[in-house]
């Protein structure tokens, strides 16, 4: 998973790499993304994440509307 979405590697390389086939590491990539996407799901990470930055791009923009009326 790491080498073929990190690393940028296609799953040939992959295969090739790690001595299995193209079509197991499909399979597993598959099987990974799955994973990770029910985890995402269950826990909502992502979601919090993406919420947090939220209330941190609000808190920057009410404190530089402080900063100029000082």
């Amino acid at each position: 998973m790491d080498l073929h979405v990190r690393q940028d590697w296609s799953l040939s390389e992959v295969a090739h790499q790690q001595d299995i086939s193209r079509a197991a590491v499909h399979d597993l990539v598959r099987r990974a993304t799955q994973a990770l996407e029910d985890f995402e799901q269950r826990l909502g990470l992502i979601a919090e994440r993406d919420r947090r930055r939220q209330e941190l791009d609000d808190i920057k923009r009410r404190l530089a509307a402080l900063v100029e009326r000082l």
